[in-house]
């Protein structure tokens, strides 16, 4: 069985699909989607850190992902995103977990959808995807497809 991550990171939570599938043609099955979001009471910065990164090991651990795809920012990304995507490459690192960091191109491209305008949108409208609850579990569930693909 194979175990996937699709994850996106922000300022200050991660957010993530866990799949799963047995191999080649067979179902993809969703096993958690979830965010893990740093508590109120953690005002320094070091101290949401310290908690993301102590979140982000917890999680790979319990999942046991084969494969990571982190959502690869685009232009206009803040600082705070790319400390906490730099916490889950560690923390995957050191689990001894391949991760991959992707922009939506890259995951159209290694799930083998064809280079055209609207690729990628259609991807989110196929119908295991559209079946999330909203755009941004829709996004994870592919970058999640994607890793299967690792």
């Amino acid at each position: 069985m194979t175990r996937a991550l699709g994850v996106v990171a922000e300022k200050n939570k991660i957010l993530y699909t866990c799949l799963s599938n047995s191999g080649s043609g067979a179902a993809i099955v969703v096993v958690e989607e979830d965010e893990l979001a740093t508590p109120a009471t953690h005002h320094d910065r070091g101290a949401q850190l310290s908690w993301l990164l102590a979140e982000s090991r917890g999680l790979l651990s319990r999942l046991m992902p084969n494969a990571v795809v982190l959502q690869k920012p685009g232009t206009g990304f803040s600082r705070d995103r790319v400390e906490v995507e730099g916490l889950i490459q560690v923390a995957a690192h050191d689990a001894g977990i391949k991760l991959k960091m992707l922009v939506r191109e890259g995951v159209r491209a290694r799930l083998g959808v064809p280079q055209e305008t609207g690729a990628f949108q259609r991807m989110l409208a196929e119908a295991d995807v559209a079946a999330r609850p909203n755009a941004a579990t829709r996004e994870r569930y592919v970058f999640a497809k994607a890793a299967l693909t690792l």
